[in-house]
């Protein structure tokens, strides 16, 4: 499993209250504009927070679409699975090592709005 962290690295220690993990599987056409809505309405909040990517065996664009949002996207976190071991599986295995407040897992992108 290969990590790639943002410029504000590993935050848990540091104060933030929300994880928001996403797990994606071939998304390159829509994970750009979920991520974007994500930063837009949390942005908003009166509460700190990161968003997790999790690409789970994607063979397609994902990983460099994220890879590339990151550069501009402090709170922006990836985790770039090279073997798809499922959903369940891979956030558990994220859930189990966020020591956060809140955690929020948004499994089916761009269906459901963040706000909701």
């Amino acid at each position: 499993m290969q990590e790639f962290y943002s410029r504000i690295d590993i935050m848990n220690d540091s104060g933030i209250y929300l994880s928001v993990i996403i797990p994606a599987y071939n998304e390159e056409d829509r994970i750009q504009k979920t991520l974007e809505a994500v930063a837009s309405y949390l942005d908003g909040q009166p509460y700190s927070y990161e968003v997790i990517v999790v690409s789970d065996g994607s063979t397609d664009n994902t990983a460099q679409v994220v890879k590339h949002m990151i550069r501009s996207q402090p709170y922006l976190r990836f985790i770039d699975r090279e073997e798809n071991r499922g959903k369940g599986f891979t956030v558990k295995e994220v859930i189990d090592n966020i020591v956060n407040e809140a955690k929020i897992i948004w499994g089916r992108l761009s269906s459901v709005h963040i706000s909701e």
